[in-house]
């Protein structure tokens, strides 16, 4: 509706911006009749109704009725949210009998130890018992400590630590230099390596196998036979490509989030009620995770008073989500909410709202332990599509907008103009309007229709609420002397307009897509008899 204002009233005072040759019309008497065409328009739904976005107003049936359509994605888990993997510090110390070592009271040959195997056991939260994971990327710094003096080397095997096929083996050095303990330190890269978290047996979780051997290399300094060794493994900034497990019952919850009505965007207040909106929820769930998920505190919030209407539905509470099927998959699950299902539907649009608003929970694994698997590019995405039937009624829907205007003009010959408005609707909405002058510091100089009159009548509707027949009407506006001298210190126009639907109130009326509004504007202006 906005755009009809704006139009409406920029043709009004188009030609005060442009020289205007007195002498032609010098003389001519006050006739309403003999005014001059200024300008000419017609518009359709999508001019009135979707001035912002087309894309917003569809055909929902052979009939050519309308409805608003506003999507939007209101919520979205990510893997990160679910299978995060924190960092893990892991000790492991290595005795003197894993060492092969025993009293030397001076040492200068060289000692192999047997290979022992040992658990790296990753420390999860939330109950979370991983299998397999391919790593996207991350990071093993390990550290190794010995209280031997002598230089030690320590060979370490991950067998189930993998890339392309080929197992993790690392060497560390520690070379003695007259402290103790003495040590080394590497880093490793895991970007795309595997980590078999079983160690071995499908009954396992979350270990991981290492094999160790020792060197020492004798510096002819005594062994004690009770020196330890100390090796830290930590594992950091690990991210997932993909994993396979059980990833626990996990609470998450999304931000709350909103849906911006754009219709009622220049509205302040006026009542609005649409008797068949409908309100889809579609969720895709890409994990191998099932969820259930709520969708609480659904309500349309007026923000120009605060007025909130909530929505309450049985469908919003313990959705069960199925988990996808393969890796790079989703499973879909609609939830629809309309009249029949939902308290407080019929009341979505009540009062003029500006947003639709929610908030989403979810726990995954509701009912225990089963086998998942999960992608970095894994999500639970939530969209909403509002559809709102252009069926029902309105009253005393007030618009308001702002213009900037500028008028430099010589005023002095006119003594008063005359605008004609002619309007053929074939909408079932009429409107009425005011306008407002506002000079630089903000004050208001003059208004024009301060009765707020009936610009354009509402087309009549039949008992199916479609139109039957255009309405015509002729409106004038007279712009007297003493407001037209205030022009050149008018910098905006304050335009106020309220629509309302077809008389009688609460009759019930339908948009469709052939309507359409034909407006003509004329002006006249009378010029002072003598200068």
């Amino acid at each position: 509706m906005r755009i009809f204002f704006n139009a409406l009233f920029i043709l009004i005072f188009i030609t005060s911006c442009n020289k205007t040759d007195y002498s032609k019309i010098k003389g001519i008497k006050w006739d309403p009749d003999l005014a001059a065409p200024v300008g000419y328009s017609n518009f359709d739904v999508y001019d009135i109704l979707a001035s912002q976005d087309k894309n917003d107003l569809v055909v929902i049936n052979n009939l050519g009725e309308l409805a608003l359509f506003y999507n939007s994605e209101i919520a979205s888990f990510t893997a990160d949210q679910i299978s995060q993997l924190n960092n893990q510090n892991i000790a492991v110390i290595l005795s003197p009998s894993d060492q092969g070592i025993m009293a030397y009271s001076d040492f200068s040959g060289k000692i192999q130890s047997q290979s022992i195997e040992e658990l790296l056991k990753f420390n999860l939260n939330k109950e979370v018992e991983i299998k397999e994971v391919f790593l996207h990327s991350g990071k093993l710094n390990i550290q190794v400590s010995t209280e031997l003096q002598h230089d030690v080397d320590f060979n370490l095997s991950f067998p189930d630590l993998t890339i392309n096929g080929n197992i993790l083996t690392k060497k560390i050095e520690t070379n003695y230099n007259g402290n103790s303990p003495h040590g080394n330190s590497v880093s490793i890269d895991l970007s795309d390596y595997k980590l078999d978290l079983t160690a071995g047996n499908n009954s396992e979780r979350n270990k991981l196998r290492v094999n160790i051997t020792t060197s020492i290399y004798g510096r002819n300094n005594p062994i004690s036979g009770t020196e330890n060794s100390t090796i830290n493994f930590e594992f950091d900034d690990m991210s997932i490509d993909k994993a396979f497990g059980y990833f626990g019952k996990q609470s998450i919850v999304a931000e709350s989030d909103s849906i911006f009505l754009k219709i009622f965007d220049s509205s302040t207040s006026g009542t609005v009620q649409l008797t068949n909106p409908k309100l889809n929820f579609t969720v895709f769930n890409s994990f191998g995770i099932p969820v259930q998920m709520d969708i609480t505190s659904l309500k349309s919030i007026n923000s120009n008073t605060g007025v909130t209407t909530k929505l309450i539905s049985d469908s919003l509470n313990n959705i069960q989500l199925n988990s996808a099927s393969n890796l790079g998959e989703s499973s879909i699950t609609s939830i629809k909410l309309n009249k029949s299902n939902t308290i407080g539907i019929n009341s979505l649009v009540n009062n003029t709202p500006k947003y639709l608003s929610y908030s989403v929970n979810a726990v995954t694994n509701p009912f225990g332990l089963s086998e998942n698997f999960i992608s970095r590019d894994s999500k639970i995405k939530v969209k909403a599509e509002l559809e709102l039937s252009l069926e029902g009624y309105a009253s005393n829907i007030v618009i308001t907008d702002t213009i900037p205007f500028n008028f430099s003009e010589n005023t002095e010959l006119v003594e008063a103009v005359l605008i004609r408005i002619i309007s053929e609707n074939g909408f079932p909405i009429s409107f009425q309007s005011q306008l407002e002058f506002i000079d630089n510091m903000n004050n208001s100089l003059f208004t024009l229709l301060e009765d707020n009159p009936v610009i354009i009548d509402a087309a009549p509707v039949n008992g199916e609420g479609k139109v039957t027949v255009k309405t015509k009407k002729v409106k004038d506006i007279i712009i007297p002397k003493n407001h037209i001298a205030l022009l050149q210190n008018v910098k905006q126009i304050v335009i106020k307009g309220m629509a309302s639907t077809t008389e009688p109130q609460q009759t019930t009326v339908k948009i469709f897509d052939n309507y359409n509004l034909n407006l003509k504007l004329s002006m006249q202006v009378q010029l002072k008899l003598s200068i």
